[in-house]
């Protein structure tokens, strides 16, 4: 099914209530796949308690982010998400990169096609990057903030 007026791709179950609409299942556009299984519909965008997000690189085989269990709020007006991860020990994966990280709070700029990673709240963990391709020896840095371009990696 087509949903918002840029025609994106919703696959799975929808409910109509007397405040909102919600759904259970995926939203994809060419950018990114968000599910949730409970995530409202507002005019331009979506939001969730928890939902998982993958971001696409410039090639649209590669995934550039891929985040879980995180509270969302997707703004296709202002071409903006932001996501919190709702366990500050959770993850998150630069897949294209070969690296993940602990922090948790994001902030993706559509058009700039950057997304801006920073500290949240991290429940007294140190906040790191870690590679996860083989030959990386156990990388690891500490990092407080990044800011990623989904184009140059």
């Amino acid at each position: 099914m087509k949903v918002f007026k840029m025609g994106y791709d919703f696959k799975g179950e929808m409910k109509v209530t007397p405040s909102n609409l919600r759904a259970d299942g995926d939203l994809i556009w060419s950018e990114a796949e968000f599910s949730s299984r409970d995530m409202v519909y507002e005019t331009n965008g979506v939001t969730a308690d928890s939902g998982s997000i993958k971001i696409f690189a410039a090639d649209s085989n590669k995934i550039a982010f891929n985040a879980s269990n995180l509270k969302s709020d997707i703004d296709f007006t202002t071409r903006e998400g932001k996501f919190t991860a709702n366990n500050a020990s959770d993850k998150t994966y630069l897949p294209f990169n070969q690296y993940s990280s602990n922090l948790n709070d994001y902030t993706w700029n559509m058009d700039k096609k950057t997304i801006d990673i920073n500290l949240g709240n991290m429940d007294g963990n140190k906040p790191f990057f870690m590679a996860t391709t083989p030959g990386a020896d156990s990388l690891k840095f500490e990092a407080k903030h990044a800011l990623f371009s989904i184009e140059t990696g």
